[in-house]
C-alpha cells in the first residue's frame, strides 16, 4: 500500500467495517474479462457470505474458478476543504464455495437478516432454504485503508 499512513491492520476495525458496510463487490473470473457484482453480505465466523439464486452467472463462474476478489467501503463523506473523500475500505481475496449443509445455510441467512434488520421469517423456512444458494468466501488475504477525520470507527495506524 502506497499510503502507509492510511493502512489499517487491526482485527476489531475489520469486524466493525464489515458490520457497518452494506454492499460488497465480488469479482469473479469470467474468462476474458472479470465479472464484478455488488451484493449484500455478512461476515460470520471469519468468512464472508452472500445469498443468491440457485443458478446464474456468479455460480457458473465460481464453479469454474473459485478464486475471488472482494471490496467494500464505508463512505463517511466528502471533505471539501481538504478536497478528499473520507472512507474506510477493505479489499481482499478468497476462495468461494457453495454451502450445502442446510443448518449452516440457515444460520448464515439468519445472520444476514440480523445485519440488515430484515423482517423475514426466522428460522428460515425449509421452502426458502431449498430455493436459496449461499456463497461462502474463505478469506485468504485482505487489507484495510482509512481516510477519516472524526469518524466513529477507531483508527490506529
Amino acid at each position: 500500500m502506497r499510503r502507509k499512513d492510511r493502512e489499517v491492520a487491526d482485527a476489531a476495525w475489520f469486524k466493525e467495517v464489515f458490520r457497518r458496510s452494506e454492499v460488497l463487490t465480488l469479482s469473479i473470473n469470467d474468462g476474458e474479462y472479470p465479472y464484478a457484482v455488488p451484493l449484500s453480505f455478512v461476515e460470520y465466523e471469519g468468512a464472508l457470505y452472500m445469498h443468491c439464486a440457485l443458478e446464474g452467472r456468479k455460480l457458473a463462474c465460481i464453479e469454474k474458478d473459485p478464486h475471488v476478489h472482494f471490496s467494500l467501503y464505508e463512505y463517511l463523506g466528502v471533505d471539501r476543504k481538504a478536497a478528499t473523500v473520507r472512507y474506510h475500505s477493505i479489499s481482499g481475496t478468497g476462495i468461494a464455495e457453495l454451502l450445502t449443509d442446510s443448518e449452516e445455510k440457515r444460520k448464515v441467512l439468519a445472520a444476514l437478516a440480523e445485519k440488515y434488520e430484515s423482517e423475514c421469517t426466522l428460522p428460515v423456512p425449509d421452502k426458502m432454504l431449498a430455493i436459496t444458494a449461499v456463497i461462502k468466501v474463505n478469506i485468504t488475504s485482505m487489507s484495510g485503508k482509512s481516510n477519516q477525520k472524526d469518524s466513529p470507527v477507531p483508527f490506529q495506524p
